[in-house]
């Protein structure tokens, strides 16, 4: 059965965005954004090539009546003005009905869920129990991001003046940068893995190479949001990978870091996004307070 024109355009849109070198994780996510949109025009007999900013608005309230999160309500409306971009620069439309001002909604503004003492005292016995256990207190010492620390290769890790840093290659915006590592056991741990991985390469040299280099840690994205899910249903606390990361966040500002070394060191493109931790430390207020008794 031939594909139906929009979904073959959808196609070749997401071909276009692998060779522009956008992430694996995107394009999964626009393919994903497009199903919904391609999906509302044909059960609505909406022609793609002649739909309205009054049409694209109902499909937009079609996606809120579904109860997306904000994010990705817009992540959607994005996505859904970038395919017109590119059909435009095809020349299969002339305008792009999609005017993102207007079919945005607003973000609730949020502060960042760190780990407070006392679920960290119940949440690492969990994480030095599982399988993955370096990855998560890797991302507790460096605050990397779970698609971050999975993409990790052997040569990532680097020793520079006597410290161990880990190379990002291609963080979020295709930012590369250094991350430190601030335990100085993870970073023994994580220097053992890294030989270990080298050491079997060099075990298997003279065999037919494999058409994907090893990771460190040999373990996907979302194997590792399902061990994350395994601690909170164990411990009974909301964890997730990112937790880890707003609590390393949370305690090098508490440290008295400045802003913009924190910023560097998360790979944040706007240091307000940084600022936001700033308000999630309590023991700074109480710093501030007079003491009583």
């Amino acid at each position: 059965m031939d594909k139906h024109p929009l979904d073959q355009l959808t196609d070749e849109f997401i071909k276009d965005l692998k060779l522009q070198g956008r992430s694996p994780s995107t394009t999964c996510s626009y393919t994903s954004y497009l199903h919904h949109f391609s999906g509302w025009c044909k059960e609505n007999n909406i022609d793609f090539k002649s739909i309205t900013p009054r049409e694209v608005k109902a499909f937009r309230n079609w996606v809120i009546n579904h109860e997306f999160s904000e994010s990705t309500i817009n992540m959607i409306v994005y996505a859904t003005k970038a395919f017109y971009d590119y059909l435009m620069e095809e020349g299969i439309v002339t305008g792009n009905p999609v005017i993102t001002k207007r079919l945005t909604v607003r973000m609730k503004v949020t502060t960042p869920r760190f780990l407070t003492d006392d679920e960290l005292r119940i949440i690492l016995p969990a994480i030095n129990k599982s399988l993955c256990r370096l990855e998560f207190l890797t991302m507790l010492a460096t605050g990397l991001r779970i698609g971050e620390i999975a993409d990790l290769l052997p040569q990532d890790i680097a020793v520079m003046n006597n410290s161990v840093l880990l190379r990002i290659r291609k963080g979020k915006g295709r930012r590369g940068r250094y991350a430190p590592v601030t335990d100085e056991s993870v970073a023994q741990e994580l220097l053992g893995r890294r030989d270990n991985v080298r050491e079997q390469l060099t075990l298997f040299e003279g065999q037919p190479a494999k058409k994907k280099q090893p990771t460190l840690f040999g373990r996907s994205k979302s194997t590792l949001m399902r061990y994350a899910k395994y601690i909170a249903d164990e411990t009974g606390i909301a964890f997730t990978s990112h937790r880890l990361r707003h609590t390393f966040a949370t305690h090098l500002l508490a440290s008295g870091e400045p802003l913009d070394v924190v910023q560097e060191t998360l790979g944040h493109l706007n240091i307000a996004t940084t600022r936001r931790y700033a308000v999630t430390l309590p023991q700074s207020f109480f710093r501030l307070a007079a003491k009583i008794g």
